[in-house]
């Protein structure tokens, strides 16, 4: 296999150190227990990039999950009040 089709499929982001500032951002939302969704990702995104033509598109979002192995969940209620307390 050559190096250019070994490196095929591995698209590096533009600005690393935007995405890290994201992912901390985002592991630091989601240990606190509060929502996070697409679009206050993408607005941070937008804040914390230095590129004044960067678009925070659904695609680079997608792929910047992709990425980093992340996945949204939604919130559940399912366990009992007394669930916490014990």
């Amino acid at each position: 296999m050559t190096a250019r089709r070994a490196s095929m499929g591995r698209c590096r982001p533009k600005d690393p150190e935007v995405n890290q500032q994201l992912v901390d951002s985002f592991s630091n939302q989601r240990s606190k227990g509060l929502a996070v969704n697409s679009s206050m990702i993408r607005l941070k995104a937008k804040e914390i990039s230095s590129d004044p033509d960067f678009k925070a598109s659904p695609g680079w979002y997608t792929k910047w999950k992709r990425r980093h192995a992340i996945s949204m969940r939604s919130k559940t209620t399912l366990a009992p009040p007394t669930w916490k307390t014990r």
